[in-house]
Order: C-alpha cells, then sequence, then structure tokens
C-alpha cells in the first residue's frame, strides 16, 4: 500500500544442497505492531497492578493475624509489670511456622 509504513522481516529458502530457491517473507504494518505493543502493555500493567494488590493484601491477613496474639501478650505482660500477678496468659495452639 502506498504511504504505508511495513516492518517485515525475510529469510532465504534453500534446498538440500543449500541453493536458494525462494525467500520466505513476513511483515506487519507499523500501525498494527504499533497498536498490539500499547494493547500488550496495558495487558502487563493491570496484571501487575492486581498482582500486588493480591500480595499486599496477604501480607496484610498475615500480619493481621501475627499481631493478635503479639498484643494480647504484651497487655498481660503490661498487667503484671504493673503488679497483677493473677493475670492469666492463655496460650493457644496456632499456626507453626517452620524455617
Amino acid at each position: 500500500m502506498l504511504g504505508v509504513k511495513y516492518q517485515g522481516a525475510y529469510q532465504p529458502v534453500t534446498d538440500v544442497y543449500g541453493n536458494i530457491i525462494g525467500i520466505w517473507y513476513v511483515g506487519f504494518s507499523k500501525t498494527s505492531i504499533n497498536e498490539f505493543v500499547e494493547s500488550s502493555w496495558w495487558g502487563i500493567i493491570s496484571s501487575l497492578v492486581l498482582v500486588m494488590l493480591m500480595i499486599v493484601s496477604i501480607i496484610w491477613l498475615f500480619t493481621k493475624s501475627l499481631d493478635r496474639p503479639v498484643k494480647e501478650l504484651v497487655a498481660a505482660a503490661n498487667r503484671l509489670a504493673r503488679g497483677d500477678l493473677d493475670t492469666k496468659i492463655t496460650v493457644r495452639p496456632g499456626m507453626k511456622l517452620v524455617f
């Protein structure tokens, strides 16, 4: 087409003896390539944002589950430090982390 820029690639086609018998050519218009690249970038960026939100949510839930028992332990330790020796500390079996 006149006035349309194309991006192309070619490769010689050879026979079993190495003689060139033709050329294999593939080409696309630059407009089509630019549209494809732009739409691919938006897909990649939106996927990365979604994954980051999922990771932040998982980390938040994990730290929230670890934070509650620690706060209870700190509160009990503060009561003990103030002299309340009748303070009971309940130990509940929970998630065990293995490193």
